[in-house]
């Protein structure tokens, strides 16, 4: 009777807590999952690095190319002391691994500059930087976009970090296409 009744209510109850319960996780996972895929307009080549080499810190680089344009956001976790700046580099030892693009701070020939002063962090710090065709073929001579795309395609350019204790990279990883460096359908 009323008992029956009663144990039937708490277990649909719990049926549906449950369920509740595992549609929420699911929903907070498939967020990560949303929040961890880089994003861009559809067209759009998109490339990560994960930064690297220093016991405490990491970081994460998303480049994105279109419609001729380039950007970079950078964001770095942990702590580092004394950044003096950040690039893009064409990883070739015979050409002595040429600097593609500045990232911070940004380059107004090819000559790389230094941040005046260094920046330290501790938990996170992001920074930026845009750039056109123009500022590929000022920063190296020649540099076309077809030319930076295809050393893209094939992993020849990579974020560096330096600091002043550091000169030759305190963080640094690869920039890995998505999608085979085609451009995406956007998301």
């Amino acid at each position: 009777g009323k008992k029956s009744k009663m144990a039937a209510s708490r277990t649909i109850f719990h049926a549906i807590g449950a369920l509740l319960l595992l549609c929420l996780s699911a929903a907070a996972v498939g967020a990560r999952r949303v929040a961890d895929s880089p994003k861009g307009l559809g067209g759009a080549i998109i490339a990560v690095a994960n930064l690297t080499g220093t016991p405490g810190a990491s970081g994460r680089a998303v480049f994105n190319w279109y419609n001729e344009r380039g950007s970079v956001n950078v964001t770095l976790k942990g702590s580092l002391t004394n950044i003096t700046m950040s690039h893009i580099q064409w990883h070739n030892k015979t050409l002595g691994n040429p600097i593609m693009a500045g990232i911070i701070p940004r380059m107004v020939s090819w000559m790389p500059k230094m941040l005046d002063p260094p920046v330290s962090y501790t938990k996170s710090y992001t920074f930026n930087a845009t750039f056109d065709t123009r500022y590929l073929a000022m920063i190296t001579r020649g540099m076309t976009a077809k030319t930076f795309l295809s050393l893209l395609e094939q992993g020849n350019l990579v974020v560096i970090v330096y600091t002043t204790d550091q000169p030759w990279g305190a963080l640094q990883g690869p920039l890995i296409c998505k999608a085979d460096c085609k451009s995406h359908t956007g998301y």
